[in-house]
């Protein structure tokens, strides 16, 4: 009986597909870092704001798309201030104003922080972490002016250390042993390049041009046996005195009945 094959779900390892290479733990590592860092000072200090900063850093991290420093800083500052923003802004918005206004200001922001897809792959990771501030913004209770400016100095303050920490104190170069790899080659290359002496070539009579045939035999395989050890060898045709194509430093003469390879006259 033959079986009735079910519904495929061959799209989805496609879809959802896992990169162990796309893992980084020293990424991992240095988000936790950012974070940690400032939940010990708040912790320390007895300063439970500090907790905005510590989400700031975290965020901050996960914006960080990696690359050159100019690539990747301009990103960085667009999240920090911009999520200052929209924490003072959305957090005064939803503690003093009514809730039809907040949802209809709140579906406004995303919409507009979705819209930062259409520059890009950098961008569009901005724009989805911005979400996150906006919709955690509205949380917030902030009852007046000055509370909402500690707030957002909070949020920003965390934002700087972050960037300080991904750009100064631990840098990261993901891109660092593909460089060394191609460094490696060419460094090679250029060794290879430079070991060898320029090795001329060898000049010798044309094969089919001796009347006896044992010593024609004989020069045409002292030749052929030259050019398999990867010697470059020139047969001089009848009428001509030297080779007009590559340099020779070298000759084929007979010597004895064998064919010896001596320095050309003048090298």
């Amino acid at each position: 009986m033959r079986k009735t094959a079910g519904p495929s779900f061959s799209g989805l390892p496609s879809a959802f597909a896992f990169n162990p290479r796309a893992v980084s733990l020293a990424e991992g590592v240095r988000a936790a870092l950012s974070m940690a860092a400032i939940v010990a000072a708040s912790e320390l200090l007895h300063f439970p704001l500090l907790m905005e900063a510590a989400l700031a850093a975290w965020l901050t991290c996960l914006c960080d798309a990696g690359g050159p420093i100019r690539q990747r800083l301009p990103y960085l500052l667009i999240f920090g201030f911009t999520g200052t923003a929209l924490t003072v802004g959305y957090g005064l918005l939803g503690t003093l104003a009514s809730l039809p206004v907040v949802i209809a200001a709140a579906s406004a922001g995303v919409f507009c922080t979705s819209l930062l897809r259409v520059y890009g792959q950098a961008m569009m990771q901005v724009g989805n972490l911005l979400t996150v501030v906006l919709v955690l913004s509205l949380t917030r209770d902030v009852p007046d002016l000055r509370a909402t400016a500690v707030l957002g100095g909070v949020f920003l303050g965390g934002s700087l250390w972050a960037l300080l920490l991904t750009m100064v104190i631990w840098r990261l170069h993901p891109y660092l042993p593909a460089r060394r790899a191609v460094a490696d080659c060419w460094r090679e290359l250029a060794r290879l390049a430079n070991s060898g002496e320029a090795v001329g070539a060898i000049l010798a009579p044309y094969a089919s041009a001796s009347p006896n045939a044992a010593v024609d035999s004989a020069l045409a395989a002292r030749i052929a046996a030259l050019r398999e050890a990867g010697e470059v060898v020139v047969e001089v045709l009848p009428g001509e005195s030297g080779s007009e194509g590559p340099q020779c430093d070298r000759q084929l003469v007979q010597d004895n009945g064998l064919w010896v390879i001596q320095a050309l006259n003048g090298n």
